[in-house]
């Protein structure tokens, strides 16, 4: 299994240098132009060794992302859900990134990206007799390769659906696997921030 998600990961890669490497001159000159507005409902699919201990999590992503000269940028946080099993406390995770990553537009009303993100992820246990909550916080870097797709229904609005994989660097590191539906909005970027940007 482990040699499987190597292979998905490495084409995500191969993905993101192909839609870079189609980047054109046009695209290029509307670097900063568009802010997009994402936000989905996530699903963790596989949370591998917090699986044993705690039922998968579900949660809330809210992005944004603009266009560069190669591909764009993105900012990001998502925040979900993990009910105990027996013995155990609840925990929320919050996972805040920044990333990069490339879009293909196949076509006028439908587009594939796949982005590379580095971020951290925060999980909060659930014990109020606690004396000490620094034992209840539990802060790591974790880095995420995502792909996604987006479907035009209505001038900037867009349906998306996407899948990640982090990996957290805890102590046991930790590989969680997500899959997210949602809207995106896009707007005008306002002038004076697109010059600052820019």
């Amino acid at each position: 299994m482990g040699m499987f998600f190597r292979h998905v990961r490495m084409v995500l890669l191969l993905c993101a240098t192909a839609t870079v490497a189609s980047t054109s001159t046009a695209q290029r000159a509307e670097s900063f132009s568009v802010i997009e507005v994402r936000l989905s409902e996530v699903t963790n699919l596989h949370s591998g060794a917090l699986h044993a201990h705690w039922n998968l999590g579900n949660g809330l992503e809210l992005a944004f992302a603009t266009p560069i000269p190669v591909g764009f940028l993105e900012l990001g946080t998502a925040v979900h859900r993990y009910e105990p099993r027996v013995g155990r406390p609840g925990l929320t995770a919050l996972w805040l990134y920044a990333g990069w990553g490339g879009r293909l537009r196949v076509a006028d009303w439908f587009g594939v990206s796949v982005s590379a993100r580095l971020g951290n992820y925060r999980m909060t246990f659930d014990d109020e007799e606690a004396e000490f909550r620094g034992v209840l916080t539990e802060s790591e870097l974790g880095r995420m390769f995502a792909s996604s797709v987006d479907l035009q229904i209505s001038g900037p609005l867009s349906i998306i659906a996407s899948a990640g994989h982090i990996r957290v660097y805890t102590r046991q590191r930790l590989s969680l696997w997500f899959a997210s539906a949602g809207l995106r909005y896009k707007l005008r970027t306002p002038e004076g921030l697109k010059t600052f940007l820019r």
